[in-house]
């Protein structure tokens, strides 16, 4: 592919919500958690709400409620994976223009659906993700 930056290497067409992952020790060094603070088992009630995968930019990611808007909605922030940023913009991986402003999410209850991208922060991440909205407002492009 083709950026302004130059070419940039594609990872991944899904990734996961490692929330829903036994406990990687670096995630837990970096969000400060305990493992049993986040999904193990989910919550049946609110098991529609719980994404498991989706369209995105790299094979999982850590989404919290406080990640910033993206630049773009071409790369999912691909300049912000990798480096200091890496743990602190977790969904921007997910936030991509594949499906007119929408990707694809297939959730805990085994349903699938197309999320408009900003819809994305109203999802139920992990337990205590609190939802809001983009601010600012997600880009056009």
């Amino acid at each position: 592919m083709d950026f302004p930056q130059g070419k940039a290497r594609v990872i991944s067409s899904y990734g996961i919500n490692g929330w829903l992952q036994q406990p990687d020790p670096l995630v837990l060094r970096y969000s400060g958690g305990k493992p049993e603070e986040f999904f193990t088992a989910a919550p049946i009630s609110d098991a529609e709400r719980i994404p498991v995968f989706g369209d995105a930019v790299w094979q999982d990611a850590w989404p919290h409620a406080d990640d910033w808007t993206p630049s773009n909605l071409h790369d999912g922030d691909r300049k912000y994976q990798i480096g200091p940023y890496e743990r602190q913009h977790m969904l921007g991986r997910f936030v991509l223009n594949r499906h007119n402003k929408g990707i694809n999410i297939a959730f805990l209850d085994g349903h699938v659906k197309t999320v408009p991208l900003k819809d994305l922060k109203r999802l139920m991440w992990h337990k205590d993700f609190r939802i809001g909205d983009w601010n600012p407002p997600l880009p056009d492009e």
